[in-house]
């Protein structure tokens, strides 16, 4: 049994998502804002949430922060890191 691959541009555009769901260990927020999130159909999309570690999540909040010039823009859920 062989695994179906598709570009990333190429599975977005063969529908239009209610919901999206990503995980990672490397989570980048400027990646995904960037080159992912621009490939999303958002016509229906209602909610979209991406899961990493802790220490991905440390990560992504100092870039955003870093980026944005002192303000993250990310808020932690339940479970969020603190500090």
């Amino acid at each position: 049994m062989s695994i179906s691959k598709a570009k990333l541009s190429n599975f977005f555009e063969s529908f239009a998502p209610l919901y999206v769901l990503g995980t990672t260990y490397t989570v980048s927020f400027t990646f995904f804002e960037s080159v992912v999130f621009p490939l999303i159909d958002r016509r229906k999309l209602q909610r979209c949430v991406l899961l990493c570690d802790k220490h991905g999540f440390k990560r992504a909040t100092a870039e955003a922060f870093a980026l944005r010039g002192g303000d993250s823009g990310v808020h932690g859920g339940h479970g969020a890191v603190p500090g």
